[in-house]
């Protein structure tokens, strides 16, 4: 019984050591910092003291693990995941390193008293969050899930920091649920991001009273609320320039000498958001659009509701087209979603077709220096399934060359075709039937053939056409005023003023499509509304002669309304 004493003690007494020694390590490859617990990107640790330190921690926990107690087994257990997250997180082992960080930190947690060991319980919760955090973007079909658990225990870390009177600890667990909140897109996004601000603010109020937290530990936060404001719908005027101001004071605040990265970021967040509002360009950021879809998707997916996850994959598509400069990659990751859902639903064909589309569109604008390139290289591996499970392994290579080329020899073949529309649409012809054929979901091919089409009078057929090419791209202007033109000749006048409605939306001061629809107001007896269009409309024509001709059609227009008006009378 004696020895087993011993033993223990022994035991003990080296976890003990490589403990100590495990913080002075951890001390060492810190020096400098205001608080080991925040290291900003931009002031990486020392690898090999990190990695002394793990050491020693993993020793100790075994040691306390085997002699007790389960206190000090817990200390070590938050050295472990401490240190895992203190490396750096965008090297390929990193997702291993955060899972063991979590694994860590969840352990000493379950052996802590929280009633005994308040503090040291705050501190794994502070760490088990970061660590869960980081985990929950590796998996995104259990993002949610996981960061909705790591929300309810952020709020326990809470409840705990307060019992204490600890205002630090407070605050960097408010600023941890203000992070968590702003990857949650369940179940509203807009009152997630809003939530996350309300506990970020929180958190700066506290901070802002703390000069040790001034240097770095604020001005990230306030570069993070920053950028929950600039993610907000809704009244986007009010959240530019409140991330503006936020970014702002962020700037002011941080210590540029020590943290240039930090203080460069804020800088130029700064004039992001004021360059937005003197253009005023109110759209979301490109990246929060894609992150709307996709969490949408994935939503609609583990629902088992297929027809909603297609839906919203279309729309996404036509978003990625909507944008300034295509094709680009949000083009060819919106038809790997429509892949995903083909896959989700069991149709391997319709995933092949998406998959081809995906290559052809990532091969046009993606290069190997690109950071977006391991999508093209993931959208070939998926092709390459699709194929096999297809039953076209035989032609494997044939059918990946094909992709990678298909977006580049349609879209010259489309020019090709344009060129000649106006002086030889026959000639003009088999340039866009060759595009589609290599590109099927290529918008302007199918604009144009459906022009050809329509100037041949096959109106249903150009119908079809305009179709597809609003559903790709639903702000094309020309789109909607020519499909406005057939629906006309298929005798459907409703349907032709929604399109003329749409391209007036899209461009209020185009002449083509206000003449139109005031042309459709005055058949439907709605003179004043023609009136007012063809005002709009004279701001834009330079012609003397035709300008002449609209101001004496506003005229008789005006004219007739009062004598309805005076008739009514």
């Amino acid at each position: 019984m004696a020895k087993r004493s011993d033993s223990a003690g022994k035991d003990r007494g080296s976890a003990q050591d490589h403990l100590r020694q495990g913080h002075a390590a951890y001390a060492a490859a810190s020096q400098g910092l205001d608080d080991p617990a925040v290291v900003p990107e931009d002031r990486p640790l020392d690898p090999d003291l990190l990695a002394q330190a793990l050491e020693h921690y993993r020793q100790a926990a075994a040691g306390f693990a085997a002699a007790g107690p389960a206190t000090l087994e817990a200390q070590a257990l938050l050295g472990q995941a401490e240190v895992l997250l203190r490396m750096p997180l965008n090297t390929p082992d990193a997702p291993e390193r955060v899972t063991q960080a979590e694994q860590c930190a969840r352990a000493a947690v379950e052996r802590l008293d929280c009633v005994q060991e308040p503090a040291l319980a705050t501190r794994g919760f502070l760490l088990l969050g970061e660590a869960a955090r980081y985990a929950a973007q590796a998996k995104p079909e259990q993002k949610e899930a996981r960061l909705r658990s790591l929300s309810s225990l952020l709020e326990s870390a809470a409840y705990l920091a307060q019992d204490q009177d600890d205002v630090l600890s407070l605050a960097r667990v408010r600023a941890q649920a203000c992070h968590v909140l702003r990857e949650r897109f369940e179940p509203e996004r807009d009152e997630n991001l809003l939530d996350a601000i309300d506990q970020g603010e929180r958190a700066v109020a506290s901070l802002r009273e703390m000069p040790e937290t001034r240097a770095f530990e604020l001005p990230a936060l306030l570069q993070h609320l920053g950028n929950c404001g600039m993610k907000v719908g809704g009244d986007r005027v009010r959240w530019l320039a409140q991330g503006r101001d936020w970014y702002s004071e962020g700037a002011a605040a941080v210590d540029a000498r020590r943290y240039p990265r930090l203080h460069r970021a804020l800088n130029e967040h700064v004039a992001m958001a004021e360059a937005q509002l003197a253009q005023r360009d109110y759209a979301l950021p490109e990246m929060e659009m894609v992150a709307r879809y996709s969490s949408g998707i994935q939503a609609a997916l583990s629902d088992h509701d297929g027809a909603e996850a297609r839906g919203l994959a279309w729309g996404f598509l036509a978003w990625a087209w909507s944008l300034p400069n295509t094709p680009n990659v949000h083009v060819g990751v919106a038809h790997r979603k429509l892949a995903e859902v083909a896959i989700s639903l069991g149709n391997w064909e319709e995933a092949q077709y998406h998959l081809f589309h995906s290559v052809g569109v990532h091969s046009a604008v993606l290069s190997e220096r690109d950071r977006w390139y391991h999508l093209l290289r993931e959208g070939r591996d998926l092709l390459t399934q699709a194929l096999h499970r297809n039953g076209q392994a035989e032609s494997l290579e044939a059918w990946l060359n094909r992709a990678a080329q298909s977006f580049a020899e349609a879209d010259a073949a489309c020019a090709r075709g344009a060129s000649l529309i106006d002086e030889d649409r026959a000639a003009a012809l088999p340039h866009f039937e060759h595009a589609l054929n290599v590109f099927p979901c290529h918008p302007a091919a199918r604009f144009y053939w459906g022009v050809v089409r329509m100037l041949d009078r096959d109106l249903a057929g150009a119908l079809a056409d305009f179709d597809f090419s609003i559903q790709l791209k639903p702000k094309s202007l020309h789109t909607h005023i020519n499909r406005a033109v057939v629906k006309l000749g298929l005798g459907d006048r409703e349907g032709a003023l929604a399109d003329l409605d749409a391209a007036v939306e899209i461009d209020s001061a185009n002449v083509h499509a206000r003449r139109m629809r005031a042309q459709l107001y005055e058949q439907c007896g709605e003179r004043e509304k023609a009136a007012a269009d063809l005002e709009v409309a004279l701001k834009s024509i330079a012609d003397p002669q035709l300008k002449a001709g609209v101001e004496t059609k506003v005229g008789e227009l005006r004219d007739i309304a009062d004598e309805s008006t005076a008739f009514r009378g």
